[in-house]
């Protein structure tokens, strides 16, 4: 761009391409911003409205210093992020694109400084590459084997497996629950796809899922087939939310069963 940008704190940085993205990369000439700005915020369009939090594992490397004294925009670098799964294009100054607004907020920075490109890269291994923790502790089905959950976000993915069909998933809560309103849905696969199934979701009162003991339950699609999660071939059911719950939730028990509310032919 070879543009000298001043941003004061009322001032938002929108970063929008086609398709979805995971890396800004901005390189800086002369003048970099020397004013300390500790945390601006990175936020994407959620539908048609902006995110109530921040881009997941965020991570910005235009920043120096240590906190509370960094400064954004004071060498080149790049700030990078998982692609959020709600995610949507929006229009922005008559542009329709995947956007990201990066705000500034805490002062105003140095004025001009020298950017003398932005452009935005897609890290595939960084996006298609998951990362899996094992919570097979639950699964086992003793008081004993309660699992804590450290984090459940919008970008995370629970998998619960059997070796044969079930509709059925009973989860134990411990107590330590879920107390952040967000709703639940669940994907089956069909032996060439992620597809969404209809669940009822027990476990949660009017707005929270994970809020109680209780079961999820749904119809057995009737193209559901195994296939492998980290190395697991089997019948997979994924779970994920659409706000990330409360921190080190536990669930002492997860089951489970078929019920007889579904025949196949």
């Amino acid at each position: 761009t070879k543009d000298a940008v001043t941003f004061t704190d009322d001032d938002y940085l929108w970063v929008g391409y086609s398709t979805p993205f995971n890396k800004i990369t901005i390189d800086l000439g002369t003048t970099v911003n020397d004013v300390v700005c500790d945390t601006p915020t990175y936020r994407y369009m959620a539908g048609s409205t902006i995110s109530s939090g921040t881009l997941p594992n965020l991570a910005d490397t235009t920043k120096t210093g240590t906190t509370p004294n960094r400064k954004p925009l004071n060498q080149d670098g790049t700030i990078s992020w998982n692609i959020p799964k709600d995610w949507e294009q929006h229009t922005v100054n008559a542009v329709e694109a995947y956007w990201v607004q990066i705000h500034y907020d805490d002062a105003d920075l140095t004025a001009s400084i020298d950017i003398k490109s932005i452009y935005v890269t897609v890290d595939y291994q960084a996006r298609m590459t998951p990362l899996y923790t094992d919570l097979t502790n639950a699964y086992g089905g003793t008081l004993t084997h309660e699992q804590v959950i450290p984090s459940w976000g919008i970008e995370d993915f629970v998998y619960i497996g059997n070796a044969t069909k079930f509709n059925t998933i009973t989860v134990t809560m411990d107590g330590q629950d879920n107390a952040v309103t967000s709703t639940m849905t669940a994907a089956y696969h069909n032996g060439s796809a992620w597809t969404a199934v209809t669940i009822t979701d027990n476990t949660k009162d009017t707005s929270r899922t994970l809020y109680k003991t209780g079961t999820i339950t749904f119809t057995i699609p009737e193209d559901w087939e195994a296939n492998t999660v980290d190395d697991t071939e089997t019948y997979w059911i994924r779970l994920d939310v659409h706000a990330a719950l409360t921190a080190n939730i536990i669930i002492d028990e997860i089951t489970v069963t078929r019920q007889n509310n579904t025949l196949e032919s």
